[in-house]
């Protein structure tokens, strides 16, 4: 008999630890996306990709900066295949491009020392390196049109300028502590 309430109590705790432990996570992503410029897009993107899995807002900015960066390297991908498509004779497309290149790559530099920042505690470092990073789709955008031209990047600038901006909230967070 005795056995069979160990085996409950411990039931019961398994029930119960996971549900603290989410509940914990959720209000991680809830008081981040509470200071964040876009509230919806925050939540359901910290939810779908691995934003639950934080345990404090250290290691939420570290999975937001990892986003980022992921996001930086599927623009380059973007702008490789773009390019590969682009016709030779497209000298202006292909130098469009190749700005484009130099900016996020750029970017990518940026995310890096802003998460070496973020460990040192130095939060106006971070945010700095977060806000140029947040501002590079814009950038690339603006070369476009400065040429006549619509840039094939935007929708995946605005995504990476949205990251930033949960980013750049979990540093305020950060920086309050």
């Amino acid at each position: 008999m005795k056995s069979i309430q160990y085996f409950l109590c411990f039931v019961l705790f398994l029930a119960v630890f996971p549900t603290k432990s989410l509940s914990k996570n959720s209000d991680l992503i809830s008081k981040t996306c509470d200071v964040s410029k876009s509230k919806d897009f925050c939540k359901s993107f910290l939810e779908k990709h691995g934003g639950s899995n934080a345990t404090d807002f250290q290691s939420l900015s570290a999975i937001t900066l990892k986003l980022a960066n992921s996001q930086v390297l599927n623009i380059l991908n973007q702008i490789d295949a773009i390019s590969n498509k682009t016709s030779p004779r497209d000298k202006v497309g292909h130098m469009l491009l190749e700005s484009c290149t130099f900016i996020f790559k750029g970017a990518i530099f940026s995310i890096n020392e802003a998460g070496e920042a973020l460990r040192d505690k130095k939060y106006v470092d971070a945010r700095m390196g977060i806000s140029y990073v947040s501002e590079d789709g814009t950038n690339c955008d603006d070369t476009y049109e400065q040429f006549h031209r619509v840039s094939p990047l935007t929708d995946m600038s605005n995504v990476l300028q949205q990251i930033c901006d949960i980013e750049l909230a979990i540093i305020a967070i950060l920086s309050r502590k």
